[in-house]
């Protein structure tokens, strides 16, 4: 899945930017020159206790290659905590009511350990960062048409900081999640229906930037992503970002 529009990076942006190298991105489709910089949202918890998670024990391991057996009823609200490589903990507080049809997908998902060891395939300058396709591909291929319906808008922006679903499309929300770098309101009317906010950061959460993916643009191919697993990022795109753990606090 894919945001259907791309973001407009315009001088209000109220993000930092930081160029940090130059790097030779190559795939199939394109060879592209780009510049890698990263992109920040802003500590707000220095205190965060920052843990280094074994991978994870799910209760239901099954449900990592079978959808049906990941179907229960998340709480009212939530707290997720991501570990993220080179530098980044952070936490997400989610609510039900936002977004109920997401919140229970999302909740399943962080429950069996779906977004362990998950690369972060999509960040856009001034627009958001991408993640949820599965390292492993039969994990990956069980979970791509597993779709659920479209929530109402309950009156939640895509606000700096807020997580959402991606989708590619009317009632096809699957797996793959965004984290807004800057407020996208535009996305409210597309369907992109918010479910948590990062409320607690233990540092700066900073980002290596992939640009649009393949063949638009120098990022991660989905679909070799999809076929392929973590091999292909680490033999491709060894020095992107990836996501260590997600865990229910």
């Amino acid at each position: 899945a894919k945001l259907i529009l791309l973001a407009v990076v315009g001088s209000l942006a109220l993000t930092l930017i930081y160029v940090v190298t130059s790097v030779v991105y190559t795939n199939e489709q394109i060879t592209e020159t780009v510049t890698t910089v990263e992109e920040e949202l802003p500590q707000t918890n220095a205190n965060l206790r920052k843990n280094v998670y074994p991978p994870v024990n799910p209760t239901n391991p099954e449900a990592l290659l079978n959808p049906s057996l990941a179907t229960e009823t998340a709480p009212e609200t939530f707290t997720v905590e991501f570990q993220v490589s080179r530098r980044g903990l952070f936490r997400a507080n989610c609510h039900r009511e936002w977004a109920p049809k997401g919140a229970d997908r999302f909740y399943n998902l962080v429950r069996i350990g779906f977004y362990d060891d998950t690369y972060i395939f999509r960040s856009i300058r001034n627009f958001m960062m991408q993640f949820g396709i599965s390292s492993d591909p039969q994990v990956a291929n069980a979970w791509k048409s597993a779709s659920i319906t479209d929530d109402k808008n309950a009156g939640i922006s895509n606000k700096k900081g807020y997580l959402t679903f991606a989708h590619a499309g009317p009632n096809t929300r699957t797996t793959q999640i965004f984290i807004n770098f800057k407020d996208n309101a535009f996305l409210d009317r597309q369907s992109f229906t918010p479910l948590c906010q990062v409320t607690d950061m233990h540092t700066p959460l900073r980002v290596r930037i992939t640009g649009e993916g393949a063949p638009q643009g120098p990022g991660p191919s989905q679909e070799q992503l999809q076929r392929l697993g973590g091999t292909y990022i680490k033999e491709r795109y060894p020095d992107i970002d990836r996501i260590i753990s997600a865990r229910l606090l």
